[in-house]
C-alpha cells in the first residue's frame, strides 16, 4: 500500500478489529450504461468490509433510464437507495445530496463511470482508523492525454491557490468521519467540491493521508467532463480562493467591532496625524518650479489670471488642450488668494495630498477599523513618493485624492447596503472632479474594481439602476459642461484631446514609453518606508489556517485588488511617468495599515500573527537602518549643494549619529521603542530630504534662478532674453520683463543684443545650435551655466573676463 499523509495530526483509534458502518455515495447522470456494474461493485466490496453499509446514488436529472435501473436494484437489495435531484444540478449539488442523506460512521464516494477497483475501498477504511480524511490518487490514470493534461494544470493551480496539499484533488475515491463532513460546508454546486472540501479541511487542520490507487478506463457511457467546463471550473475556482480562503470575512457585519475609538480618541488621533502630515508637506514650499511640468502648469494658471479666460486653458496665448482644467482653476484661485509665487502654485496640490491623508483614515476606518485605518494613514504620511509628489505642482496628487475618494466611498456602498446611495452619489462626485482633473483616466481606475470586485463576490447591487444613476448623473453633471463648451468653441478639440492624448497615449506612448516592468521598481522605491513590509504582507496574505484565514477581510481584498487594477492599468499602458501610479498608493498604505492593526506584539508562543509580527518588527529595524543611511547621504548631498549652511548640516549630523548609536545598542529590544524610533527617524530623514535638499537641489537646477543671479551679478539692469524656449513662470524668480525670441527670429535677436551692451540668454540644448551661429562673429556669448542653458551674450568684444562663481550665486 502507498500511503502519504499529508498531516501530522491523525485522530488515535484503537488496533482492534475495524468493521465500521459505511455510506457511499454514487453521483449519477446519464449513466444507464455503467450504472448497474457500478452498484454491484459497490455492494461486493463493502460486504467484505462491513455488515452496516449503503449505497446512496444519486440520480442527477438523468434523461436516460439510469433512475428506473436503480429502482429495480433497490428492490433486490435494501442497502441500495435512490436519491432523485429535480433537474441536473450538477456533480457538487449531487453530493452534497448524499452527504445529507448518508446515515453510517464513514461516508464515501466515488463516480458512477466504474473507474475505480471498488475492492481498494479496504484501504481507505484501514486508514480512517488514524486520520479524518482519506484521499486517493490515481496511480497509472486511464483517461484520455488531454484530460491528464487538464487535470495536472488544475491540480497545480488548487495545490497552490486553496492549498490542499494533495497531488490529484479530483479524484472521485474519498473517505470522510461523518462528524467531519458537518464541518465541511459545500457551497459549490459544480467540480470545485473536492478542492472546496479539501482546502477547507486545511484550514481547520484536519488529519489527511492519501492513498495510491488502481485506475481503468471508462466501462461504458461519456465523461461529463468536457472542454467547455474549464471556462466555468476556472471562475467557481477564482472565486471560491478570494471569498472563502484570501478574504473570507466581511468587516461591514461587524464594523461596530472596528470603530471602537471614541470620538475624543479620534480627534485627538486626527490632530496627530494633521500635524504629522502637515511637516512634511507644508514646510518649505517657496522653493524653485520643476521643469517641465511644474512651470508649464504654473504658467497656464498666471494666464488664466492675467487673462481672465478661465475656459480654454491657454500656454504661451495659445490653447492648452492636453488636459482638462480643475487643476489650473485651483492653481489660479490660489494666485488670487495668496500672491502669484512658488508656494500658492503648489499648495492645491499640497492640500489635496492632505485631503488624501484624511480620507485614508476617516473613509478608511469604516473599512478597516480605527487602528488599521489611522495606522495605515500615517504610513501614508511617511510614504517618501506620496509625500513628494504632494509637494509637486502635478496633477497626479489630485487625481489621486478623487480616486481614493471614489473608491472607498465606493466600497463603503458596497458594504454598507443601508446608505448605499449615498455612498454611490460621493463616488459620482468623486470621479466627476477626476475627469476634470485628468480626463477619463478617472472613472477608468475607479470603475473596473468594482465591476471585478461584484463579479468575484456575486454581489451584483452596485449595478441597480438606482446606483448607477447616482454615480453617473453627478460625473455627467460635472464635467459635461466644460467639455461640451470648449468643443463648442475649439473645434480640435475631441480629437486632439480623446483620440492623441488619452487613446494614442496609452498605446502608442508618445514621449513616455516604457517596459511592461518599469512599475516594479518605482512602487518599491515609492512605497518606501512600507517596502519593508512586503515580506510581512506575503505572510499575511499566504497563510491559509482558518485563524489566519479570519484576519483576512473582504474590505481588505478590495483594497489590494484596486491597488493592483491601477498598476496593472498602467504598466499595460505604452506611456509611463512614476506618478501615474499615485492612486495606488493610498490603498496599499490602508492595507497595510490593515496588517499591522491585526498585530498585537503579544510575547504569547503560537498566536496566528507571530510570524507577521516577526516580519514586521525586521522592517521596522530596517526602517531605523535605512533611514540612518539615508540620513548620512542627504548629509553629504547637503553639503555639496549648499556648503555655506554647515550649521543647519551639523544639526542633522546628530541624526544618523543617533540612528547608528539605537542599532548598536540594546535599546530597541521593546517593540514601543522600535516603532518609535523607526517613525521618528522617518518622520526627521523625509523632512530634511524634502524640506530641505530637495528645494535646495531644485534651486540649484533651475533656469530662471540662474538667470536671475547672474543678472544681479551683472548689475541688475542687464535684459534676460530666452531664444527658443518658452519662459514659463519666469516671474516667480526673474522680477525684470523677459524678452523671447524663436530659432526663426534671429536677425530680431541679434539687432537686440547689438543694441545693449550684454544680455542674459536662455536657451534649449535643440536650439543651442541656431544661437551659436547668430553669436558668431559681431556677438561674444559666455558662458554657459545652469546645465548648459544660460549665457552671457555680449556685443563685440567685450566678453566677460570670468564665469561668476557657483558659491557667490548660491550666496546670493
Amino acid at each position: 500500500m502507498d500511503a502519504t499523509a499529508t498531516d501530522r495530526n491523525p485522530i488515535s483509534r484503537t488496533a482492534t478489529a475495524y468493521r465500521p458502518s459505511i455510506s457511499l455515495v454514487l453521483p449519477a447522470y446519464n449513466e444507464a450504461d455503467t450504472i448497474q456494474q457500478a452498484m454491484s461493485e459497490a455492494v461486493a466490496a463493502l460486504s467484505e468490509l462491513t455488515d452496516n453499509f449503503e449505497v446512496l446514488v444519486v440520480d442527477d436529472g438523468s434523461t436516460d433510464v439510469t433512475a428506473e435501473l436503480v429502482k429495480q436494484a433497490a428492490e433486490k437489495s435494501p442497502q441500495i437507495r435512490l436519491l432523485k435531484q429535480p433537474r441536473n444540478l450538477g456533480y457538487g449539488a449531487a453530493l452534497r445530496r448524499g452527504f445529507s442523506e448518508a446515515s453510517k460512521n464513514l461516508v464515501g464516494f466515488t463516480d458512477a463511470d466504474c473507474q475505480f477497483d471498488l475492492t481498494e475501498l479496504n484501504r481507505l477504511v484501514m486508514l480512517s482508523r488514524d486520520y479524518q480524511i482519506v484521499t486517493g490518487y490515481r496511480i497509472d490514470r486511464q483517461d484520455p492525454w488531454l484530460r491528464r493534461m487538464y487535470s495536472a494544470g488544475y491540480n497545480v493551480l488548487v495545490r497552490n491557490l486553496l492549498g490542499t496539499r494533495v497531488r490529484d484533488c479530483d479524484c472521485a475515491l474519498k473517505l470522510f468521519h461523518r462528524e467531519i463532513l458537518a464541518k465541511l460546508p459545500i457551497t459549490t454546486d459544480g467540480f470545485l467540491i473536492n478542492g472546496e472540501m479539501l482546502s477547507r479541511a486545511r484550514q481547520l487542520s484536519l488529519s489527511i493521508v492519501e492513498v495510491g490507487v488502481s485506475h481503468r478506463p471508462r466501462a461504458g457511457g461519456e465523461s461529463k467532463v468536457s472542454v467547455f467546463e474549464i471556462p466555468v471550473v476556472l471562475a467557481s475556482l477564482t472565486r471560491h480562493w478570494w471569498n472563502k480562503v484570501m478574504f473570507p470575512v466581511i468587516a461591514g457585519d461587524r464594523s461596530s467591532e472596528l470603530m471602537t475609538w471614541s470620538p475624543r480618541k479620534i480627534a485627538a488621533m486626527t490632530l496627530l496625524l494633521t500635524a504629522i502630515a502637515a511637516i512634511l508637506l507644508l514646510t518649505n514650499l517657496r522653493y524653485a518650479l520643476i521643469e517641465p511640468d511644474e512651470t508649464r502648469y504654473a504658467q497656464i494658471a498666471l494666464e488664466m489670471v492675467h487673462t481672465g479666460d478661465w475656459l480654454v486653458p491657454r500656454l504661451q496665448g495659445e490653447p492648452y488642450l492636453d488636459k482638462p482644467p480643475l487643476l489650473y482653476w485651483l492653481t489660479a484661485a490660489s494666485y488670487t488668494l495668496f500672491g502669484e509665487n512658488q508656494m500658492s502654485a503648489r499648495l492645491p496640490c499640497t492640500l489635496s495630498a492632505l485631503l488624501t491623508v484624511f480620507a485614508s483614515f476617516l473613509l478608511g476606518r469604516r473599512l478597516v477599523g480605527d487602528r488599521a485605518a489611522w495606522i495605515g494613514a500615517l504610513l501614508l504620511s511617511l510614504t517618501g513618493g506620496f509625500i513628494l509628489a504632494g509637494r509637486f505642482l502635478l496633477m497626479d496628487s489630485v487625481l489621486s485624492l478623487f480616486t481614493t475618494v471614489g473608491l472607498l466611498c465606493a466600497l463603503l456602498a458596497i458594504s454598507n447596503p443601508r446608505r448605499a446611495f449615498a455612498w454611490w452619489l460621493a463616488t459620482g462626485v468623486a470621479c466627476g472632479l477626476g475627469v476634470m482633473t485628468k480626463g477619463p483616466v478617472a472613472p477608468v481606475l475607479c470603475f473596473p474594481p468594482i465591476v471585478m470586485l461584484a463579479w468575484l463576490t456575486k454581489n451584483y447591487a452596485a449595478f441597480r439602476l438606482r446606483n448607477v444613476l447616482a454615480v453617473l448623473v453627478p460625473t455627467v453633471l460635472i464635467a459635461a459642461p466644460w467639455f461640451w463648451q470648449v468643443a463648442e468653441s475649439q473645434s480640435e478639440f475631441v480629437g486632439y484631446f480623446f483620440w492623441k492624448h488619452n487613446f494614442q497615449r496609452f498605446v502608442h506612448g508618445l514621449n513616455h514609453v516604457q517596459p511592461w516592468w518599469f512599475y516594479l521598481p518605482v512602487m518599491a522605491l515609492g512605497m518606501l518606508p512600507g517596502t519593508f513590509l512586503a515580506p510581512a504582507m506575503a505572510v499575511y496574505l499566504g497563510r491559509k489556517s482558518d485563524d489566519a484565514c479570519q484576519k483576512r477581510t473582504q474590505e481588505l481584498g478590495a483594497l489590494l485588488l484596486s491597488s493592483a487594477w491601477i498598476v496593472g492599468f498602467f504598466s499595460l499602458s505604452s506611456c509611463k511617468l512614476p506618478t501615474y501610479i499615485l492612486p495606488a498608493i493610498p490603498l496599499l498604505a490602508l492595507a497595510l495599515g490593515k496588517m499591522l492593526g491585526d498585530c498585537r506584539w503579544s510575547t504569547i508562543p503560537g498566536q496566528v500573527n507571530a510570524l507577521v509580527e516577526f516580519y514586521s518588527t525586521r522592517a521596522a529595524w530596517q526602517v531605523v537602518a535605512g533611514s540612518t543611511i539615508m540620513a548620512f547621504a542627504l548629509l553629504i548631498a547637503h553639503l555639496v549643494i549648499t556648503p555655506s549652511a554647515i550649521w543647519l548640516a551639523i544639526l542633522f549630523g546628530f541624526v544618523p549619529i543617533a540612528g547608528s548609536a539605537l542599532l548598536l545598542s540594546r535599546q530597541l529590544q521593546s517593540h514601543h521603542r522600535l516603532l518609535s524610533a523607526s517613525v521618528g527617524m522617518c518622520l526627521i530623514v523625509t523632512l530634511f530630504g524634502f524640506g530641505r535638499v530637495v528645494p535646495e537641489f531644485a534651486n540649484w537646477r533651475s533656469v530662471s534662478r540662474s538667470a536671475a543671479r547672474l543678472q544681479a551679478e551683472l548689475g541688475g539692469s542687464t535684459p534676460i532674453v530666452f531664444f527658443g524656449r518658452p519662459p514659463e513662470a519666469t516671474s516667480f524668480a526673474i522680477n525684470s520683463e523677459v524678452i523671447k525670441f524663436s530659432p526663426d527670429q534671429s536677425k530680431e535677436f541679434k539687432k537686440f543684443v547689438s543694441e545693449h551692451r550684454e544680455a542674459v540668454v536662455v536657451a534649449n540644448r535643440s536650439a543651442l545650435g541656431v544661437l551659436k551661429d547668430v553669436c558668431s562673429g559681431e556677438i561674444d556669448l559666455a558662458g554657459p551655466q545652469a546645465r548648459g542653458r544660460v549665457f552671457v551674450a555680449k556685443r563685440g568684444n567685450e566678453a566677460l573676463a570670468a564665469r561668476p562663481k557657483r558659491d557667490a550665486a548660491r550666496r546670493e
